[in-house]
């Protein structure tokens, strides 16, 4: 929704948003004050474009990367880490009504940082009515122990931790699964209803 709004109001102000276009240069000319901009489009093709200002959505160290002249700052640009998420999704009972979409978690003995009711976001979701569908969300990064763990650890973790911050008993849980963002298209091993 910010990103939309973002481009509401570029568009409203007479700008241009390319989507499919990967940067590849961005050059500054000082004397005219303008940005060239080379792009390369999803087909293959180059495209060059002028401009008086940019506004780009590419993380800070691929957009430093492209800057010509290289700024001295690229160095520190290049150690720049970014958070990535891995969600453990819980299928089961919940013993009581969980009204919020978000549940931040600021427990220290807990690895979760965050709690999505899908239910919350729409009952169509979970259409019986019975069952609750929560998404655990890990912050980590990626190749790290829990970005790397094995979905079965991940799954036991979750289901300890969705105990001890008092969501769901662990034996409530009846199906479980590992989404990795980025990952597209995702093959989901489901734990079997049994366990």
């Amino acid at each position: 929704m910010m990103w939309e709004a973002a481009a509401k109001k570029m568009k409203a102000m007479g700008g241009r948003i390319l989507m499919d276009h990967a940067l590849e240069r961005l050059t500054y000319d000082e004397a005219r004050a303008l940005w060239t901009i080379e792009v390369m489009r999803g087909d293959g093709t180059r495209e060059t474009f002028v401009a008086n200002e940019i506004v780009s959505s590419a993380p800070i160290r691929e957009l430093m990367s492209a800057l010509k002249p290289t700024p001295l700052s690229l160095l520190h640009a290049r150690e720049l880490r970014y958070r990535d998420f891995l969600t453990v999704v819980l299928i089961g009972r919940c013993e009581r009504d969980l009204p919020d979409n978000w549940i931040y978690i600021h427990d220290e003995t807990v690895k979760v940082g965050r709690v999505q009711n899908f239910r919350s976001w729409s009952p169509d979701m979970i259409p019986d009515g019975v069952f609750t569908c929560l998404g655990l969300e890990y912050f980590c990064f990626e190749g790290d122990g829990l970005w790397s763990a094995e979905d079965a650890d991940l799954i036991v973790l979750a289901k300890s931790e969705i105990a001890k911050v008092g969501l769901m008993r662990a034996e409530d849980v009846r199906d479980a699964c590992v989404v990795r963002p980025g990952s597209w298209p995702i093959s989901i091993r489901r734990e079997s209803a049994a366990t």
